[in-house]
């Protein structure tokens, strides 16, 4: 007896393709730049037609976004269980930056890629949705108490603006290595979240460990192996 094969239904057709046009668009922006790619070559790469992309993102930067922003979510959301059980609230707190400034920090490319994200305002306000989601998962159950909305909200602005900096320091050609790039962000959230700090040299050799074990990727990439030719870890 032949089993008949399903058809997929409008919805994964609509969501297979908005995952072709984010791959492709990845791949596109990581090896030819962002500036240099054209929505035209996404299209052309993906042999899709110009509707397939503009019913589903306005232009490049809105795909740019989208992937970025998904990627790290990702990282993020695998990571949780591992931050809950080390019951450190600065060091659950530094772990969204961390990601971005290990990524930062090993590709030049992918250095350019998350700056250029964080020139965009709307952006930055997913950004800080994303971060204050992430921190209320943490806040209550280490026994801490939320500031007001805005105030909150502020304060993570100003500390995505330090991780974004280091982020553009990095895409520049700044070759600071990630441990004290690590212990400088620390204290910037810290400082921006109103958290005691202690030993920040121990929470950033635990962050330095716990990012070098995973094996979770972005943009096309494991974080735990060399990015071909363009890895640049100082150690």
């Amino acid at each position: 007896m032949v089993m008949a094969v399903r058809k997929p239904t409008m919805e994964e057709k609509r969501e297979a393709a908005r995952k072709l046009i984010l791959d492709v668009s990845m791949e596109l922006f990581y090896t030819k730049g962002f500036d240099e790619t054209t929505t035209r070559d996404i299209i052309t790469k993906a042999g899709i037609l110009n509707g397939s992309l503009y019913n589903r993102f306005k232009n490049k930067d809105e795909i740019l976004v989208c992937m970025v922003h998904e990627g790290i979510s990702r990282i993020m959301g695998e990571a949780k269980v591992l931050m809950a059980q080390e019951n450190n609230i600065l060091l659950a707190s530094s772990f969204p930056g961390v990601i971005q400034i290990y990524l930062a920090n090993r590709s030049e490319r992918i250095a350019n890629i998350l700056y250029r994200v964080y020139c965009m305002w709307p952006a930055v306000e997913e950004y800080v949705t994303l971060m204050l989601g992430w921190l209320d998962e943490f806040l209550a159950g280490m026994g801490y108490s939320s500031t007001d909305p805005e105030t909150r909200k502020l304060s993570m602005i100003n500390l995505l603006g330090s991780i974004g900096n280091t982020v553009g320091y990095y895409s520049h050609g700044g070759r600071l290595p990630f441990r004290e790039a690590i212990k400088i962000h620390i204290n910037e959230v810290a400082l921006s979240l109103k958290f005691p700090v202690a030993d920040v040299d121990a929470i950033a050799k635990r962050l330095e460990q716990i990012v070098g074990s995973l094996e979770l990727k972005f943009l096309g990439h494991t974080l735990s192996e060399e990015i071909p030719e363009l890895s640049r870890i100082v150690e």
